[in-house]
Formats: C-alpha cells, structure tokens, sequence
C-alpha cells in the first residue's frame, strides 16, 4: 500500500490535512472517501485501509476540523472555526476532497462512508 498526504485550505484558511492510501499495483477498480466520526481522526482507518488497497481499492480521508493533524494541537480538539458557520465549512470540506478524487480518478467509481 502507498501512503500519500495531501493538504488544502478551508474558507477561513485553516489547513486541512488528508490522506490517500492506495494500491502497489495502481490497479483501482474503486474510490472510498471515509469521513471520521467525532472524536477521532482519519489514520484510525489505516488498516482497513490496508486491507480496501489489497482489493484495489484506493482510499482518501481527511482529518476534519478540530482532530488529527488538522487540529494541530490539544488544545484545538474538537474546534471548528471563530466563524458561525464551522459547521458548514467542515462539511464543504468533504466536498473539497471529493473533488478532489474525480480530480484523481474521473472515471472511477467513489463511495462515501461516514462515521
């Protein structure tokens, strides 16, 4: 499996850190988008991950607002934004990525798979 990062800015510029797993072989049959739940964080998938990659599968994640390396620090867990609308701009954000993989794959299907 090959694992690769990618960043990108919200609306407010905060930095959004993903990740892509995806298999040795570069034979994808499918895209699965995984969306953390709360108080988690996007490399918790890592070995399902590992296990979607050996069955060609590619996998894109990111750590939304407030955990994992987007969050940066303690002390920024589970804030979204100074802006009323943090909310909102978290879910854009699973948009931006899914833009993102028809960017990658335009002809390969994707599936979303919320927490």
């Amino acid at each position: 499996m090959k694992e690769l990062s990618f960043t990108f800015t919200g609306k407010d510029g905060m930095k959004i850190i993903g990740y892509k797993w995806l298999p040795e072989n570069g034979d994808i049959k499918g895209v699965l988008q995984i969306v953390h739940g709360s108080i988690e964080h996007a490399k918790r998938y890592k070995d399902y991950a590992k296990w979607l990659t050996e069955k060609n599968f590619a996998v894109y994640t990111h750590d939304q607002r407030g955990h994992g390396e987007t969050a940066g620090q303690e002390a920024n867990l589970a804030y979204f934004s100074k802006e009323q609308n943090g909310w909102t701009m978290a879910i854009d954000e699973i948009h931006d990525v899914t833009k993102l993989i028809k960017k990658d794959y335009p002809n390969i299907p994707v599936f979303l798979l919320g927490h």
